[in-house]
């Protein structure tokens, strides 16, 4: 029995010691200290009855979407409110650094909407960059640390949070992304508002977005070289190369019909658009638009392109007027009129070719082009042939163009490959002496690639098995249905955005949600 009441006696004890401790922490002074103060006991009003732990522990995803995105190139920094011991928890658990600093020394707002001085957002960019996030950082602090980074830094920032104290910084970072479960006022601020739970969707967004700017500067590259090819063979034809010294029945001038002109446009076009298909090697580090480079690029191939437009010119001129010339002597003769229809022919056949040669730092055949993008060249091809061939659109004898024979076509077809294959050569070499001299910066730029012996970018995304799941995506997984683009309308009606895979609706969240690894 005495043993029994000791324990007793004890267990009595290390309450009433955890109760005085918890009292302290809490800031509520025990009675003794009361009484020291001349205060009255109060204790009816407060009383402890219990403890509620709370637990928010970062998404089952996290970890995973941390490691893609910095095997992307792109840097991550925590941002939170919650206190130091729970921030360097869920450093911890998401594996990013332990390099945590205290958010209360960086300025807020002045006047609540104003930025601290140049210097001291230079500064804090320093701080930034050395560290691996902030804790206890309140709403302005984190659109202060964000527009140190933008401002000062000249970075892209983006910012991922759920909760209506990251809702101002989702609005000031160049990409603001709402997760699953966000409440209104983050989702009415940001970019992208995420449907799917999982944090995954995040490096999707980062390889979707990678393969269109790639896909843009072949188009832009592309364009660019047929505008020079086209200007250029104008430039230099109409002056230099004039049809009456050949024959003094020709043109004074060479003279493209406009009708000519306007199909190699169509066409062209028709075709590019299908490069939004086009399989393309994605960087390992963000990506530079690099507009230098792709002029020089567009330049040298352009160029290219018009020289061996320009002997074509000639070659079919030479035709109806010598004999002995290389297209005579092949049986192919050539009016002035089936000479504009060749060389209508030749400035297509060799645009759609140039397309394949754009689209890659090495050999065309490096990598293999989209299924769409091949089809559309042909199809483009084959019906440039055709109305060369027929060229139903003008008759009579003062016609500006007339149909030419199936072996002119099949000449300019092999003239056209020929120059292609040595066009794609000068684009490698051309490509080569960049690197070499690091014009522009080219190797920075392109630091994210992993240059092949062809001078070509290789990785993994270029491989079969990724071009396998690109025309086969998996149906689990669709990026479509987990990312929705926001644009700051708050009007969402309640259960409007579903996800499609369960068919359950997004519950709405109107109340502050807690940080995670976003916020």
């Amino acid at each position: 029995a005495g043993g029994l009441g000791s324990w007793r006696l004890g267990r009595r004890q290390r309450r009433a010691e955890l109760v005085q401790k918890v009292q302290e922490a809490a800031g509520t002074p025990p009675a003794e200290r009361r009484a020291a103060k001349g205060l009255a006991a109060e204790p009816h009003k407060w009383r402890l009855v219990g403890l509620l732990p709370y637990v928010d522990p970062a998404r089952e995803t996290a970890p995973a979407a941390v490691k893609d995105v910095h095997d992307h190139g792109v840097g991550q920094k925590l941002l939170t409110e919650d206190t130091e011991v729970i921030a360097r928890h869920l450093a911890g658990e998401v594996h990013l650094g332990q390099n945590l600093r205290d958010c209360r020394h960086v300025p807020h707002l002045k006047g609540g909407h104003k930025l601290p001085k140049t210097k001291e957002l230079e500064a804090l960019k320093k701080e930034f960059h050395d560290c691996d996030g902030y804790f206890q950082a309140g709403p302005e602090q984190k659109v202060v640390l964000i527009e140190a980074l933008r401002k000062t830094g000249g970075l892209v920032v983006g910012m991922v949070g759920d909760g209506i104290n990251d809702s101002a910084a989702l609005k000031r970072a160049d990409v603001g992304i709402a997760v699953s479960g966000a409440v209104e006022g983050a989702r009415a601020c940001a970019d992208i508002f995420l449907t799917d739970p999982s944090l995954m969707t995040i490096p999707e967004v980062i390889e979707i977005s990678r393969k269109f700017f790639e896909r843009v500067k072949a188009f832009l590259t592309y364009k660019l070289t047929q505008m020079i090819q086209v200007l250029l063979f104008f430039l230099f034809a109409i002056p230099f190369v004039k049809p009456v010294d050949w024959n003094s029945r020709y043109d004074d001038y060479v003279s493209l019909p406009a009708l000519a002109l306007v199909l190699i446009a169509l066409l062209n076009d028709c075709t590019i658009i299908t490069i939004a298909y086009d399989y393309v090697t994605l960087s390992k580090m963000p990506v530079d638009w690099g507009l230098p480079i792709m002029y020089v690029s567009a330049l040298v191939m352009g160029s290219f392109n018009t020289g061996a437009s320009l002997l074509m010119l000639v070659m079919c001129l030479n035709s109806g007027t010598d004999s002995s010339s290389l297209l005579a002597q092949m049986g192919i003769t050539l009016s002035y009129r089936q000479t504009m229809t060749a060389m209508y022919l030749e400035l297509s056949i060799s645009s759609f070719l140039s397309l394949f040669a754009v689209r890659t730092h090495g050999f065309a055949w490096s990598r293999r082009p989209g299924n769409a993008l091949l089809c559309a060249c042909i199809i483009a091809s084959c019906l440039a042939s055709w109305l060369s061939y027929w060229w139903p659109f003008t008759s009579g004898d003062d016609a500006h163009m007339k149909p030419i024979g199936w072996g002119a076509i099949a000449f300019v077809w092999c003239y056209a490959w020929f120059w292609f294959h040595v066009q794609d050569c000068v684009k490698v070499l051309a490509y080569k002496l960049m690197h070499k001299v690091n014009l522009f910066g080219i190797n920075d730029l392109h630091a994210g690639y992993e240059v092949g012996e062809d001078g070509g970018y290789h990785d993994d995304g270029a491989d079969e098995s990724k071009v396998e799941e690109e025309e086969s995506p998996s149906p689990k997984k669709p990026f479509l249905k987990g990312l929705v683009p926001f644009f700051g309308s708050a009007s969402q009606k309640k259960g409007e955005v579903v996800d499609e895979e369960t068919k359950e609706g997004r519950p709405e969240a109107d109340e502050e949600q807690p940080d995670g690894i976003g916020s």
